[in-house]
């Protein structure tokens, strides 16, 4: 039998988990997930969500291996924190206008994740939330004003990043070891670079910093071995190591 194709459709989202819909041969299964049993299909899934959801609570879909794609509606307004940490089979996503923040370790180690198309909406990207994913690039919209640490540490594929005029400070650990990493693209409103924000990312060649940058702090580019000569007269506070190898 070919399950490939299962589809599973959220038609109710709680604290205590979702009451699934699965069609499987044609035939409407109903069953309980409660946020702790492993009762999700154990073969590659799509999830529709219904338009009746608000929230997806926190670590609602945790290591869900075997989810693929997910659709969100316009009703959910907010996703939690490790809403789909460990998705490994996680492919694609696209965040609804109706979501304004990406939690603490939404998407950590979604290691099959390359799509995230962010709405215009979200003005904030938490801590560790694309940690470890499959990302080649992603649009950080300008609408972002604060981006968390480590939010895209160990994207080991992601090769460009351009950080929108809201943001203010690239904050520890955010690029750190995005070994693809090839080029940077600061906007004139970042004034911090903390520590370890971009520690051996051994492919990046270009990163501008900008006049308004007054602080980088210990480690920024450590391991960064084939970056050239960058001019940070400029910068007021310089920490320990910036460029180190």
């Amino acid at each position: 039998m070919k399950t490939s194709g299962l589809v599973v459709a959220i038609v109710a989202l709680g604290a205590i988990g979702c009451i699934l819909n699965k069609i499987k041969n044609n035939n409407l299964e109903i069953f309980n997930y409660d946020g702790s049993s492993t009762d999700f299909p154990t073969v590659p899934f799509h999830m529709i969500i219904a338009n009746s959801v608000m929230s997806i609570p926190d670590r609602e879909f945790y290591n869900c291996d075997s989810l693929t794609r997910i659709d969100i509606p316009d009703s959910v307004t907010r996703i939690g924190k490790e809403a789909f940490y460990g998705c490994i089979s996680l492919k694609s996503i696209k965040i609804p206008n109706s979501v304004t923040s990406i939690g603490k370790g939404t998407f950590y180690s979604c290691t099959a994740l390359k799509t995230v198309i962010l709405s215009e909406s979200i003005t904030s990207i938490g801590d560790g939330a694309f940690s470890g994913c499959g990302l080649e690039t992603i649009k950080i919209p300008n609408s972002v004003t604060s981006i968390g640490e480590a939010a895209f540490q160990y994207c080991a594929s992601l090769t460009t990043i351009e950080i929108p005029n809201k943001v203010t400070i690239i904050s520890d650990d955010t690029f750190l070891y995005c070994i693809s990493l090839k080029s940077v693209k600061l906007s004139d409103s970042v004034e911090t670079i903390g520590k370890l924000a971009f520690i051996n990312c051994i492919s990046l060649t270009t990163i501008n910093i900008p006049d308004s940058v007054k602080t980088i702090d210990d480690y920024a580019f450590k391991g960064c071995i084939v970056l050239g000569d960058i001019d940070i007269s400029q910068v007021r506070n310089q920490g320990k190591e910036i460029f180190s190898v």
